[in-house]
């Protein structure tokens, strides 16, 4: 018959693959982009929509003003030339060129207004994308470790997996029975240890006939709290 110790280590190897799987889980769910990651390209992606728009309403608008410019510098041109003598053909005139002014002047305020908004929203888009940048290749450094990780990772799992077969093969049919048992109905945990007499899977303080009785290797003693195997820490 295989002792308590050999149900041990089993559990021991047991426990160390759940923990390899837990963390190879792990793993495959931080393949993907990070939440963060993807709000940072979306504040991106939206403040260099808004410096596009601005940028492009600033050159229409310096097309507007220079379009202005000619009219004014033509209508200008016409009534200093004297072609026209007709009084009110040359208020006409005046008025018009007037109104030209006029029409630029208020152009020309937009422009500016879209030169701070373009170099305001170039700041931010560049801040914005220096952010995102800085994200991306933390995320690519981290996916780089955890492939590195994986394989090594892989290489203990079979290792386990190996030692796990070994230390299987010592138990008695009865004993590989007993841990599928306790395993499948103690939340994976089918050995507790006993240390100062106390479970260390519960914490209740056990009877001194079952606390003596742990410390024979080959005798089955179970918690009375916890119902599992207990083996001597």
């Amino acid at each position: 018959m295989s002792n308590v110790s050999d149900l041990w280590a089993v559990q021991q190897t047991d426990l160390a693959v759940e923990a390899i799987r837990r963390r190879l889980k792990e793993i495959e769910g931080q393949r993907g982009e990070t939440a963060e990651i993807k709000t940072a390209r979306e504040a991106y992606t939206a403040a260099n929509a808004e410096l596009v728009h601005w940028r492009t309403t600033r050159r229409d608008l310096e097309i507007q003003a220079r379009e202005l410019s000619g009219k004014i510098d033509a209508a200008e041109k016409d009534l200093m030339s004297g072609r026209v003598r007709n009084p009110k053909e040359l208020e006409g005139m005046h008025a018009n060129v007037g109104s030209l002014k006029r029409r630029l002047s208020a152009v020309e305020d937009q422009v500016l207004e879209a030169m701070l908004q373009t170099e305001q929203w170039q700041a931010d888009t560049d801040s914005r994308k220096a952010d995102l940048e800085g994200l991306e290749a933390d995320w690519q450094e981290m996916q780089t470790a955890n492939a590195a990780e994986v394989n090594a990772k892989l290489v203990e799992l079979k290792r386990l997996a190996a030692n796990m077969n070994r230390q299987w093969a010592i138990l008695s049919p009865d004993d590989q029975q007993l841990y599928r048992d306790l395993r499948a109905r103690k939340a994976g945990r089918a050995l507790a240890e006993e240390r100062n007499g106390t479970c260390q899977a519960c914490g209740i303080s056990l009877p001194t006939g079952i606390v003596q009785a742990v410390h024979n290797d080959e005798v089955r003693s179970f918690c009375p709290s916890c119902g599992r195997l207990l083996h001597e820490a």
